[in-house]
């Protein structure tokens, strides 16, 4: 169970991470204003504080993982810290030069979509239908 709840914490620093990043791409785009700037501003403090507690959640649990007798230099589920908690923003170029990989996290569990293989292809074109489809939403809960 608590290898499962560990997962579960994983993927969900992935989400918030993963909002984090759209809500930066439409605030850049959609944003003006002192109002929607400051709403703005406030959800991404939420998603940050979201990763953040799932961040804490998911040591506590590898901390119990440990004590149960998980190898504590187990490469799958490695100390998270805060200064891990970011994502190359995947709607953006890569910067000849800029080569740095994303934290492990983001390879353990599910396909990682930053990958260049044909199936992450794949999901980064369902991924940006689903981002226009949200997109409208977000918007509309920034403006109002």
């Amino acid at each position: 169970l608590r290898e499962g709840l560990a997962y579960d914490c994983l993927e969900e620093v992935r989400i918030r991470i993963l909002t984090y990043n759209h809500i930066v791409a439409v605030k850049k785009v959609d944003v003006t204003g002192q109002r929607q700037h400051t709403r703005a501003q406030g959800l991404l403090r939420t998603q940050m504080n979201g990763a953040k507690d799932a961040s804490r959640l998911y040591n506590y649990n590898r901390q119990c993982l440990i004590a149960l007798g998980l190898d504590g230099k187990d490469q799958e589920l490695q100390e998270l810290r805060d200064n891990q908690l970011w994502c190359r923003n995947v709607s953006k170029a890569r910067h000849p030069g800029s080569n740095q990989p994303d934290p492990w996290y983001w390879s353990i569990g599910h396909q990682n979509i930053n990958d260049d293989n044909p199936e992450a292809e794949k999901w980064k074109l369902e991924s940006n239908s689903f981002e226009s489809f949200d997109r409208s939403k977000l918007t509309a809960k920034l403006v109002h």
